[in-house]
């Protein structure tokens, strides 16, 4: 039993022993072929570097065959391309960089976008627009149009032709030239103010407007001054430019004017009607004076001032002078005998001595504030040079303004019969009407706070109150125990509307100045 045990280990040994003497008695000799390494393009594979046995096949890391290895090639690495767009006018794209110039990547229309002006059209030569790929940044470039020549939107002219005038700096181009169509000096189409021809001018010293010197060879009664000539402004007229004249019956003069020199019209005996432009800040001594015939005269808004002894001794009948006018000299008005109705604008802020001394006025619109400073100026106390409007004509009277009425303001007009003291006055002062012996109603604004002692004293004639508020408002005037005149007067009180309850009630008429009482609608 024993030595079956050892029999048995013996037996294997001698077995594995023999095995490993057959094998290496019977190892493989390989066929060795070398294949150096090939790199890799981007179109072909490449292969490492190795060996091959013909016989098994198998390929080795070395020479001896001792490194099996299973992978040779290296893969073909693929077009490369570059990071930079190329472009042509319609597509972009990535180009091979790997030699292969037929090869692109991502190639696609251009995406454009709305473009902007590189070169700036003008009038005669084409402009750029550049657009640019929001993808790429390549351009495309187009042509603007020129833009055409262009032109004001407001006429030209000269005494013969009116026209668009270029405002692109080609001073010849014009457009919708054409001659005028006059009606009354004026025409129709282009508004231009042509005037008279062959009237006399001079050319200003630093050439840039004409002044109108003299009555030329022109032959028109009805003068129109024009506010262009030979292409420039016609800004004056000058000094004695009609003096004596004795045959033009009207004048005319535009806005372009803005000063008319002394004696300009001085005794055109035969002139009546003159219409003064709104553009005018100086008018000279005498511009108008001793025109024997001159009843009407139309002062435009915007003329700045009257000047001295302007109309002296001429037969105006009424005159309205704007709000514009700031300023009237001495002896403006003087001696206009037919002179009775007047309207001074409230702007007026200085009125000369004797301004209307000698004038037959009989209905005023005046500012307070102007005949005070009148006043102040020629004396407080009655006597012709103390009067702005003579009190020996004046019946209606419309005074305007704001602020206190002065003392004494309308002393002694013994012929005032309707005063209308306009809203904005805060009081009546001392004697303010004194002696006005005619008086027969006044309007009181609601503005007015207080009555000075003896503003009424002597206007027995006294009959109406038209007062601006109610009834309680007139209780809260302050009014001076000496005004009985005022007091005992039959009193309105102001209604917009018809009122709805009885009393005493009053409105303006249409023309917004004449009051009007207000009666029971089934009274007759």
């Amino acid at each position: 039993m024993k030595r079956k045990l050892l029999l048995a280990p013996l037996t294997i040994i001698m077995t594995v022993t023999c095995a490993i003497g057959f094998s290496a008695c019977e190892r493989h000799t390989h066929a060795m072929t070398h294949h150096p390494a090939t790199a890799a393009t981007c179109t072909e594979d490449g292969n490492v570097e190795y060996w091959s046995c013909s016989d098994c096949g198998k390929n080795f890391a070395d020479e001896d065959g001792d490194e099996e290895i299973t992978t040779i090639v290296i893969p073909a690495t693929g077009h490369t391309y570059s990071e930079e767009w190329t472009s042509d006018d319609d597509y972009h794209w990535h180009a091979a960089t790997c030699g292969h110039d037929v090869e692109v990547k991502d190639r696609a229309e251009h995406a454009w976008d709305s473009g902007e002006i590189t070169a700036e059209p003008t009038c005669t030569e084409p402009g750029v627009k550049t657009y640019t790929c929001t993808v790429c940044d390549a351009t495309k470039t187009e042509t603007v149009s020129a833009t055409g020549h262009t032109y004001s939107d407001k006429w030209s002219y000269d005494e013969d032709y009116h026209w668009y005038a270029a405002t692109c700096g080609h001073n010849e181009e014009t457009k919708d030239q054409s001659e005028h169509t006059l009606v009354d000096g004026i025409c129709t189409v282009c508004d231009a103010f042509i005037g008279t021809k062959g009237l006399e001018y001079t050319l200003s010293d630093d050439g840039t407007y004409y002044i109108v010197s003299g009555i030329g060879i022109a032959v028109d009664e009805n003068i129109i001054i024009p506010n262009m000539y030979g292409g420039k402004p016609v800004t004056e007229i000058g000094s004695q430019a009609f003096y004596q004249n004795q045959t033009i019956q009207s004048v005319a003069i535009p806005d372009s004017v803005t000063a008319i020199g002394s004696y300009a019209f001085r005794e055109c005996a035969s002139l009546t009607d003159v219409t003064i432009g709104s553009s005018v800040e100086t008018i000279e001594k005498q511009a108008f004076a001793k025109c024997a015939s001159l009843e009407n005269v139309v002062i435009k808004d915007g003329v700045a001032m009257i000047g001295e002894t302007m109309f002296w001794e001429c037969p105006l009948t009424k005159i309205i002078i704007p709000d514009s006018v700031t300023s009237i000299g001495a002896n403006a008005f003087r001696d206009c005998a037919s002179l009775s109705d007047v309207t001074i604008g409230s702007g007026v802020e200085t009125i000369g001595s004797r301004a209307f001394y000698g004038c037959t006025i009989e209905s005023a619109v005046v500012s307070a504030s102007a005949m005070d400073n009148y006043m102040q100026e020629n004396g407080t106390l009655p006597g012709d040079a103390s009067y702005l409007i003579a009190p020996g004509y004046l019946k209606t009277l419309i005074l305007t303004g704001e602020g206190e009425m002065a003392d004494y303001l309308l002393f002694g007009y013994n012929k005032l019969e309707t005063l209308i003291i306009c809203e904005g006055i805060t009081s009546i002062g001392y004697s303010a009407f004194n002696r006005c012996l005619s008086l027969k109603s006044i309007v009181i604004p609601k503005s007015v706070i207080s009555v000075g002692s003896g503003a009424t004293d002597y206007c027995d004639a006294l009959e109406t109150v038209y007062y601006g508020g109610t009834e309680s408002d007139w209780e809260s005037l302050d009014i001076s125990f000496t005004s009985t005149e005022l007091t005992n007067a039959a009193r309105y009180y102001y209604s917009e509307t018809r009122p709805t309850e009885e009393g005493n009630f009053w409105h303006y008429d249409t023309d917004g100045v004449t009051p009007v009482i207000w009666k029971d609608e089934t009274s007759n």
